[in-house]
């Protein structure tokens, strides 16, 4: 029982606090606060507690109402019903208070979760998110107390990372990790698999008298991410980049358009534009790079279980999605024995090979133009000394670019710098000067 609380009349004393607290509140200055210029960043952090404690009270008394059948003494179709109609919000928001309710009061398991929604160091959604996790874990696979155990490691992550509902949720899918990763690995997939099954996937689109398309979808969390992650990858120049040494960069070539929803259709339609041409057959357009160091793996061993895969996107994928996608890609290993560059995929020829290329993926996941994020699937193999003055065609002589920074480095109207880091820095040349006669960027 809380310190305040009466004992032998709990409601009594539950009530006397709520209305303290609500004289109090009322006694606050009306309008603006004067700021003091200190303190303000402690006192939202109280605020924000305190909010999350009266809404573990809110869950408390919306379980002691059903235990009372307070819904029946009204006629009421059920507890969450009268709770909407005597609160004033939806059913859904009273079902998922009575859910939370339920779950803390019915398992001692759940007690360190409990006692931090009480404290006000979680939110209703942040324990939503956890209790969740921790019932989807299958019956029997783990011993109860081991069960609390990663209870108790992932509150204290929520708490000191402070970590919103949708990063605690990419957290609890690693859940068992704690115990087993093996065994995340598994629950991991059956929760994206479950996940996958469930989604409501559709899209619509439709011509506008305008002469332009309209649409909408709904596509699952994995899909929305890879959609949303390439976007941003491809508007990013310009506005959130930053070089590898971690500095931000203001790309002067980049592309920019008045209104920031302009910028992410035309980053769409640039995304539109780089789908297969060759027509439509099994084969996927993705390759799947698996990057291998014999110390600590063997190539067959990946194969049989493949923890992870990453993409040339510059994407780390789940082992399922791999699996499906090495069915139509295929897989290549690029083996690594502690030097910068892969072995043995090097080719001298006029143009770069597929093994060249894949291989440099490697050593870069996107455009080598400072700060740029298009990813290196979309990128041309530049001849840092050029074919047409006698630079060979191979991995020590290739600069991935994207389209429009290659047309960039050609054109007169830029200059452009080999960094120490390997990406080349643009800048606008100043009128009145030419173009300059280059025959590599090595030192550019």
């Amino acid at each position: 029982m809380s310190e305040g609380v009466d004992a032998v009349h709990p409601m009594g004393g539950v009530r006397g606090c709520v209305s303290s607290v609500r004289s109090a509140l009322a006694g606050l200055p009306e309008g603006d606060l004067p700021g003091d210029g200190a303190g303000v960043a402690g006192l939202l952090v109280e605020v924000v507690a305190a909010e999350r404690q009266l809404a573990e009270l809110r869950v408390r008394l919306s379980r002691v109402a059903e235990a009372q059948a307070e819904a029946a003494k009204v006629a009421a179709a059920g507890t969450d019903t009268w709770i909407a109609a005597l609160t004033g919000t939806t059913r859904g928001q009273a079902a998922g208070g009575l859910w939370l309710a339920r779950v803390l009061a019915e398992n001692s398991l759940y007690e360190p979760v409990r006692l931090a929604f009480a404290r006000g160091d979680l939110g209703a959604e942040a324990v939503r998110v956890i209790l969740k996790a921790a019932e989807a874990v299958p019956a029997g696979v783990v011993a109860p107390a081991d069960l609390q155990e990663c209870v108790e490691s992932l509150v204290a992550r929520a708490v000191g990372g402070r970590l919103d509902p949708r990063r605690l949720r990419r957290v609890t899918r690693r859940t068992l990790d704690r115990l087993d990763p093996a065994l995340a690995d598994r629950h991991q997939a059956a929760l994206l698999e479950a996940s996958e099954q469930r989604a409501d996937v559709w899209f619509t689109m439709h011509e506008t008298t305008r002469g332009v398309w309209e649409g909408r979808f709904s596509i699952p969390a994995l899909h929305a991410d890879l959609l949303r992650t390439t976007l941003q990858h491809l508007t990013a120049p310009r506005r959130l980049s930053r070089n590898r040494a971690g500095a931000p960069v203001v790309d002067e070539s980049a592309p920019t358009a008045p209104r920031w929803h302009s910028v992410q259709g035309a980053a769409f339609c640039e995304l539109l534009e780089h789908l297969p041409t060759g027509g439509w057959t099994r084969s996927s357009p993705a390759t799947v790079m698996i990057h291998l160091d014999y110390t600590h793996l063997d190539y067959t061993h990946l194969l049989d279980s493949l923890a992870a895969a990453h993409l040339d996107t510059g994407t780390d994928i789940s082992a399922r999605k791999a699996r499906r996608l090495a069915c139509g890609a295929g897989i290549i290993p690029a083996v690594f024995d502690g030097d910068p560059l892969p072995l043995d995929l090097g080719r001298r020829q006029r143009l770069f090979t597929p093994a060249q290329r894949a291989a440099l993926s490697s050593v870069h996941d996107t455009c080598a133009a400072e700060g740029c994020q298009r990813p290196y699937a979309w990128t041309e193999l530049h001849h840092l000394d050029w074919w047409s003055h006698g630079g060979p065609t191979d991995l020590a002589n290739a600069l991935p670019l994207c389209s429009w920074h290659h047309h960039r480095i050609h054109d007169p109207d830029y200059t452009h710098t080999r960094l120490p880091s390997g990406e080349v820095r643009y800048r606008r040349r100043r009128r009145g000067l030419g173009p300059p006669e280059r025959v590599n960027d090595r030192a550019a």
